[in-house]
């Protein structure tokens, strides 16, 4: 029997959290589990937050980094972005500070 895990989907709303965003990204990366994906969908951040979270993609391709591209903007709408992008076969949300 050839079982495959299944890919968990962690959407990550982020808003002008660059200062967090490298601890919430290395804790996914410390887990064991490793059929993920994570999904940092950005508010519209005026600070370094594109730029990290555009580094940790570019060395992990579970990672990715949305731009929210519609209106109104905040947390949900970006957590519904992240559903709509995702491709994993449960969602689980995460939060830009933890």
């Amino acid at each position: 029997m050839n079982s495959v895990e299944p890919k968990i989907s962690i959407v990550i709303p982020n808003f002008n959290r660059g200062e967090l965003l490298s601890s919430t990204l290395d804790s996914v990366l410390r887990q064991n589990y490793n059929n993920w994906e994570a999904l940092v969908v950005d508010d519209g951040s005026s600070d370094n937050s594109l730029d990290i979270g555009a580094a940790y993609a570019a060395n992990d391709k579970r990672i990715s980094i949305i731009k929210r591209d519609r209106n109104p903007s905040g947390a949900p709408v970006c957590r519904n972005i992240g559903i709509e992008k995702s491709t994993g076969d449960y969602i689980i949300f995460l939060d830009s500070d933890d």
